[in-house]
């Protein structure tokens, strides 16, 4: 049972790093939650660092391995675009909206990763967007977002958000709807629980590389999202009795070559194709952007095995992969089981797709003069580390953490809560 009756905020900033707010000269907002509240410089996130893998973690307080996402999309052998994970009940453990749900607290989502369809655990529901869905809804993006499981009480929230910001998924008009919808859901509803989920940093990362100035500048918008949210509780007259985490799922490296794993396994004989479909396979690679999971059709083919550990061995000498582990490997170091057989990191610089047609190695080319891409999916010890920065009635002022792990987020959750 509750012991409190604190209201929790959590907006989860996609992508935000530390070095993003280590300098706060030019971030007043930012400077203050620290000031006041509490920061920890470095969490330690999950493999694969992908935005919904994470994000299922952070809800479950579960590695990959036991929330059964285990990539932002279903491996779907012969797709070169695989369908992504978006739905609470693909989820394969408890979260902590079955606990609000228990404890009957009112929780609102808004935009935040797998919880799609859920609108019996979720009080007050708008989903993550997926092409697939706008494309399923003939470019309708009301229709698409009712039919992904849309509370039928923010239908008219979510039409005059659209309405004012443009009928778009594309960054930042996505996160101006999004936005807008839980400042109005704050105040019209005052939710006791709400999870939100701007993505503009991780966007203009991937657009235009790991400390950009379209990235700096995303981080300043980011940060008026914010104080919207935090003035949409004063006019609902909730926020002395709110605390408010704001997080990170994961950082970035940047990267120069896009490699094409089924271009080269489909060389190695290892995958059949016809009339432009694969027809057959033995071995087959699926993105997880900066590493890559290799599936065999038959995990107990020795001769089959053998000779994807011989490729995988020679790519590594050519500089393509930069370390391989199995399956069971990775379920003891990071948590990660799935039915692959072996998950690769890249080499430095290189960037996975699933694609079977085109060049196997090709160079990135940046739409953006002077700017370099940058993506995610790598080992999470590696490179530039997400935060987290709670502030209000329950978090101490002026606290300062150096290392958390994002597995403890929903412990954090449940004691905020009073669960």
């Amino acid at each position: 049972m509750r012991s409190k009756r604190n209201n929790l905020v959590v907006i989860s900033v996609d992508a935000l790093v530390y070095e993003d707010i280590e300098d706060r000269r030019e971030l007043p907002l930012f400077d203050s939650l620290i000031e006041n509240g509490t920061l920890i410089k470095s969490v330690t996130t999950i493999y694969p660092t992908l935005t919904h893998p994470v994000h299922a973690s952070i809800i479950a307080g579960q590695p990959a391995g036991k929330t059964g996402i285990t990539a932002n999309t279903r491996f779907t052998p012969g797709s070169e675009d695989m369908p992504w994970y978006n739905s609470l009940s693909e989820i394969k453990c408890g979260t902590i909206f079955d606990l609000t749900k228990e404890n009957g607290l009112k929780t609102a989502v808004c935009h935040w990763p797998v919880t799609a369809g859920e609108g019996d655990m979720i009080d007050l529901l708008i989903p993550e967007l997926m092409d697939k869905d706008v494309k399923d809804a003939e470019g309708d993006l009301l229709k698409a977002y009712k039919n992904i499981g849309t509370s039928e009480c923010l239908t008219g929230i979510l039409s005059e958000a659209l309405e004012k910001y443009g009928y778009s998924i594309a960054h930042p008009v996505y996160d101006e709807i999004q936005n807008a919808c839980a400042c109005e859901i704050v105040k019209r509803f005052k939710p006791d629980v709400l999870f939100t989920h701007p993505g503009l940093v991780d966007s203009e990362r991937h657009r235009t590389g790991l400390f950009s100035p379209y990235v700096k500048e995303a981080v300043k918008r980011t940060e008026g999202w914010i104080k919207d949210l935090i003035n949409a509780t004063k006019e609902a007259g909730t926020y002395e009795n709110t605390n408010f985490i704001v997080l990170s799922d994961h950082g970035h490296l940047e990267y120069e070559r896009i490699v094409k794993l089924n271009v080269l396994l489909i060389k190695e004989g290892l995958i059949q194709t016809g009339s432009g479909y694969v027809t057959s396979w033995q071995a087959y690679a699926q993105s997880l952007d900066l590493s890559v999971c290799i599936y065999l059709k038959d995990p107990k083919d020795k001769e089959v095995r053998g000779k994807v550990r011989e490729l995988l061995k020679k790519w590594t000498g050519e500089g393509i992969i930069g370390s391989v582990m199995t399956a069971e490997e990775a379920a003891k170091e990071y948590g990660l089981s799935g039915d692959f057989s072996f998950i690769c990191e890249g080499a430095k610089g290189v960037c996975f797709e699933d694609g079977l047609t085109g060049d196997a190695i090709g160079k990135e080319i940046s739409e953006v003069p002077g700017c370099k891409r940058s993506a995610h999916g790598h080992r999470p010890e590696k490179g530039p580390q997400p935060v987290l920065i709670g502030f209000g009635p329950d978090f101490e002022k002026g606290k300062v953490i150096e290392k958390g792990n994002v597995l403890d987020h929903y412990d954090l959750f449940k004691k905020l809560l009073g669960i």
